[in-house]
């Protein structure tokens, strides 16, 4: 919001700018309510759910699960089970990447970004613009519109930057409308500013046809039996991986008849990022399976809260994943 709010307040200051009491009316005054709206539309939420308007739920489960985003943070070990895994907290690994490591984490953020959002195909116009800018005045080049798209950028992939996670490619969403606007703007110079034979005005007429031609066939590949194969690798096209083995036992406990708590043991050696077991549906006591890590001898407390259902005992490591009726 800063640089739209910062670009609002150096228009309006310019001369030819409408008077104050109509930039007030029109520009101002809207965006104050709707502002005003989100705000106590997002503490209504907060409050619902956490029972304080200015705590989010994000910021709970990053209590609970001691984890920090900053490197100037303290790491914390979060609860007992938590801190029986990770000793020094499971954001121990990634802040010692940012303070040792920070040019590689960078490396590693700005990867992930390009390859979701660009990848090569759309990376061929900005190569085509900055190649242009050797015959064009760079102040040419960087229209109004592009250097307020690139401010917002700056100032957005900053806050990103200040973390200490690569992150996932949803992190920066609100700038796919920025990203992508910038594009079809450099596109657009690239056409009107070369010759009829050129290769920048080639780029530009060519980028939105493959583009067109590779959403189809994206979209044809699953009934041709080519559907990408599931990869952590995050690209327009990929596909995420799912965890159909947890699903099929979830589906074969809901037919059956009444209530169950499924107790999941891992191995010593389990992924626990990549290959989590244990989470819930919002309202746990009403789900008609609930799903818990496996405590040892303080399952006895667990068992005895949920006696009225049927508990079970889940070894996804093994292959296939053992479903056994839980034994004390």
């Amino acid at each position: 919001c800063l640089p739209v709010i910062t670009a609002l307040a150096w228009w309006a200051a310019q001369k030819d700018s409408p008077p104050a009491k109509t930039w007030l009316a029109d520009v101002a005054m809207p965006a104050a309510i709707v502002m005003a709206i989100a705000f106590v539309a997002l503490g209504y939420y907060f409050w619902r759910v956490t029972g304080s308007p200015f705590t989010t739920p994000y910021q709970v489960n990053m209590r609970t699960y001691g984890l920090i985003y900053f490197p100037w943070e303290k790491a914390t070990a979060g609860d007992g089970f938590i801190r029986s895994i990770y000793p020094d907290g499971p954001s121990a690994g990634w802040k010692t990447l940012a303070l040792k490591h920070p040019l590689q984490l960078q490396t590693l953020k700005a990867g992930v970004i390009w390859l979701f959002y660009f990848g090569p195909l759309l990376t061929l116009p900005w190569l085509a613009w900055l190649l242009r800018l050797r015959r064009v005045s760079f102040h040419k080049a960087l229209t109004t519109d592009i250097r307020l798209l690139f401010l917002i950028c700056l100032a957005t992939y900053f806050s990103c930057m200040l973390t200490i996670y690569t992150g996932q490619p949803h992190y920066v969403a609100p700038l796919v409308a920025v990203f992508y606007a910038i594009t079809v703007l450099i596109m657009r110079d690239l056409y009107h500013m070369s010759s009829t034979a050129s290769p920048g005005r080639f780029v530009a007429r060519s980028v939105p046809l493959i583009c067109a031609v590779l959403f189809m066939a994206r979209m044809a590949a699953p009934l041709v039996g080519m559907t990408p194969e599931p990869t952590w690798v995050r690209t327009w096209c990929s596909q995420d991986e799912q965890n159909l083995r947890r699903a099929q036992i979830l589906l074969q406990l809901k037919q059956t008849p009444g209530d169950h708590l499924v107790v999941v043991r891992y191995r010593p050696d389990h992924d626990f990022i990549l290959d989590e077991w244990v989470y819930n549906e919002a309202d746990i006591e009403g789900s008609k399976v609930i799903w818990a890590r496996d405590m040892g001898v303080e399952n006895t407390e667990l068992l005895r809260y949920f006696s009225q259902r049927h508990a079970w005992l889940v070894e996804p490591d093994y292959n296939p994943p053992k479903l056994t009726p839980y034994v004390q």
